[in-house]
């Protein structure tokens, strides 16, 4: 797998990606891409987003937000990768390419939230060093579901 910065020439395949991912059950941030947002990823300079392509198709996407002024030394993880792809370590090496940006940007500790229900996720994570610190009820809401996630950090 290779990874490249988010550019305008990956928008059409996003989308695409988008609807595969809100076709799944399993809630996540890069649900509804639309070039609006994409290009507000692409100008926020405490973002780092990634595009891990497999033969030049989109297999996964990770996101690296730094906290602003009080909160440069945390960074808040999150990545997808399509539902075709899982379970050929694409999470993982995501993952870790993240990390080493957040190390050379000077991110001192990473947030992850995670879905409740995404066991392979929180699996993935304990895995990966993180630590489970908590539970945020009704951080997000689809509709009328809502939904609670788990908070994971790590020390870099």
């Amino acid at each position: 797998m290779r990874y490249e910065p988010l550019e305008d020439g990956h928008f059409d395949r996003l989308y695409r990606f988008s609807e595969a991912l809100r076709a799944d059950p399993t809630p996540c941030l890069f649900w509804s891409l639309n070039e609006e947002r994409l290009l507000a990823w692409q100008r926020d300079e405490l973002r780092t987003t990634l595009i891990g392509l497999v033969d030049d198709d989109i297999a996964c996407i990770g996101a690296l937000q730094q906290g602003g002024r009080h909160q440069q030394h945390l960074g808040e993880l999150s990545i997808a990768v399509h539902p075709d792809q899982r379970r050929d370590r694409h999470a993982a090496c995501t993952v870790a390419t993240l990390e080493a940006h957040a190390h050379a940007m000077g991110i001192e500790v990473l947030k992850a939230l995670i879905w409740v229900e995404n066991e392979p996720s929180r699996r993935l994570f304990d895995k990966l060093g993180y630590e489970h610190k908590g539970t945020l009820m009704a951080e997000f809401k689809d509709g009328d579901q809502e939904i609670d996630d788990a908070v994971y950090y790590k020390r870099l």
